[in-house]
């Protein structure tokens, strides 16, 4: 673990399949000293985003439509420096007209790393 806070990172992972959320907690991990919040659902989320001063990335598995008038939007919106979205590809479009990122399913560590380093 390194020693600055600024090398510290902070990766939301809002994901309803255990296995999918541990292979992209696992590949942030391994390239980032991170910290990796996991929600299955949004209310477990809004619960984990209680005290959280920043996000770098949010993983959601949401289509762009639906977080457009999602109640968690706000709080991301206030938190999150990146949103990545893992379903929804049909809303590429939507998505960079947005600024927001798309991770199309299935996905391997270099796509999750590619999708950090867009800009």
């Amino acid at each position: 673990m390194a020693a600055h806070s600024d090398i510290h990172r902070v990766f939301l992972v809002l994901e309803s399949d255990p296995l999918i959320a541990t292979d992209l907690a696992e590949a942030l991990t391994s390239r980032f000293d991170a910290r990796v919040l996991h929600a299955s659902t949004s209310a477990q989320c809004s619960e984990l985003l209680v005290g959280v001063d920043h996000i770098d990335t949010a993983f959601l598995e949401l289509r762009p439509s639906d977080y457009e008038a999602h109640p968690i939007r706000a709080a991301l919106d206030r938190l999150v420096g990146r949103t990545v979205f893992t379903v929804g590809e049909g809303e590429l479009q939507r998505a960079r007209s947005n600024g927001w990122h798309m991770l199309t399913r299935p996905f391997t560590d270099a796509m999750i790393f590619d999708v950090l380093s867009e800009h």
